[in-house]
C-alpha cells in the first residue's frame, strides 16, 4: 500500500484572507495543494515532503465564475477541468479552452484538476497555457502586499518570468470577449489518449462578413523552453480570403517558424510534421466556428 510522505502540519482554510495568511506565514517549506495532480504524485513516492500543507479545495472564493458587463470571463484559480468543458458559455465564447480542458487526462483527472494548478504547477507540456495565451488572458495574483494582474503572452512566453513571489496566490483568470464572427479551437498528439502533449496548439481567428481574415492568433504549446507564439503564420492569414490552401500554408510557416526540441517522446522534425498536420486541424476548426458552420 503506498503510503504518502509525512506532512508536519495540514490546513484547509475556507476563505482567501485565511490562505494568505496561511501562506505567508509557512515559509520555505510549504506547498499549496489545488487539484492534486502534480503534488499527489509526489506525495507518493516520497520526492516531496512539506513541513506545511495548505489545501485550497474548500475556498469558495477561488471557484467563481462570473462574467462581466463587458463580456469578459472571469474564472477563479480552482475551477474544475470538467467545469469549463461542461460550461455552454465556455464551449460557445472561448472553445479553445473547453477543448483543452476536456483533452486533461481521464475523467477522474477532469474532476479533480483545476485550471490554476495546471498554469502554475504545469510543466511547459501541458495545455492551459498556450490556451490562455492564446486567447490573451490575464492572470490576477493576490498576496498580502496587494492585487497584481499579469498578462499571459508575457508570462508564459518567458521562461524565465515566475508567475508567484513567495507568499501570493493565482487568484483568477480573465478572458477577453473573441469580437464577432470569431472561433477558437485546440488540438494536440500525444503518446497516450489525452496525455502530455508532445504538440498542442491553440488557435483563434476572427473572420470578416467578406471572409477576410481580421485577426489571428496561433500559440504552439508542448516546446520547451516554453509555449510559442506562430506570428509569422498569424500573417500569413490576416488580409486573406480564408480557405483550405491558405490555412494549409499558415501551418506550413508555423512548423518553419518554431524550433521544437527533440527528446524521448518525438525528434524535431517529427514535432514539425506534427505542428503541420495539427495546423491544419486547429486552424479549420477555428475559422469553422468563426462562420458559424460548426
Amino acid at each position: 500500500m503506498v503510503q504518502l510522505a509525512p506532512v508536519g502540519t495540514y490546513h484547509m482554510p475556507d476563505s482567501l484572507a485565511e490562505c494568505l495568511d496561511r501562506v505567508a506565514d509557512g515559509g520555505d517549506d510549504l506547498v499549496i495543494l489545488a487539484g492534486g495532480q502534480a503534488i499527489l504524485p509526489l506525495l507518493k513516492n516520497r520526492s516531496l515532503r512539506p513541513e506545511v500543507l495548505v489545501d485550497l479545495s474548500a475556498v469558495a472564493e477561488l471557484r467563481r465564475r462570473e462574467i462581466a458587463a463587458d463580456g469578459t470571463l472571469m474564472l477563479g484559480a480552482m475551477r474544475r477541468h470538467r467545469e469549463l468543458y461542461e460550461d455552454r458559455a465556455i464551449q460557445s465564447g472561448w472553445s479553445a479552452l473547453a477543448d483543452a480542458a476536456a483533452a486533461i487526462g481521464d475523467l477522474q483527472v477532469q474532476n479533480r484538476g483545476t485550471i490554476g494548478g495546471n498554469l502554475v504547477f504545469g510543466t511547459v507540456l501541458t495545455d492551459l497555457k498556450q490556451v490562455v495565451m492564446c486567447l490573451d488572458g490575464r492572470l490576477r495574483v493576490v498576496g498580502r502586499s496587494g492585487v497584481r494582474e499579469v498578462a499571459a503572452r508575457a508570462l508564459f512566453g518567458d521562461p524565465g518570468h515566475a508567475l508567484l513571489e513567495p507568499g501570493e496566490l493565482l487568484d483568477s483568470i480573465a478572458l477577453p470577449p473573441l469580437p464577432e464572427r470569431s472561433g477558437s479551437a485546440y488540438r494536440k498528439f500525444g503518446i497516450t489518449t489525452n496525455g502530455r502533449p508532445v504538440i498542442g496548439i491553440a488557435a483563434a481567428l476572427t473572420i470578416g462578413a467578406d471572409g477576410i481574415c481580421t485577426g489571428a492568433s496561433i500559440v504552439v504549446g508542448g516546446l520547451v523552453p516554453a509555449p510559442c507564439e506562430a506570428r509569422i503564420a498569424a500573417q500569413v492569414l490576416i488580409g486573406q480570403a480564408i480557405d483550405e490552401d491558405v490555412i494549409a500554408h499558415a501551418a506550413l510557416a508555423a512548423a518553419e517558424e518554431i524550433k521544437p526540441q527533440s527528446d524521448a517522446r518525438a525528434s524535431a522534425s517529427y514535432r514539425r510534421q506534427l505542428v503541420r498536420a495539427i495546423g491544419r486541424e486547429v486552424l479549420g476548426q477555428a475559422w469553422q466556428r468563426a462562420i458559424g458552420t460548426c
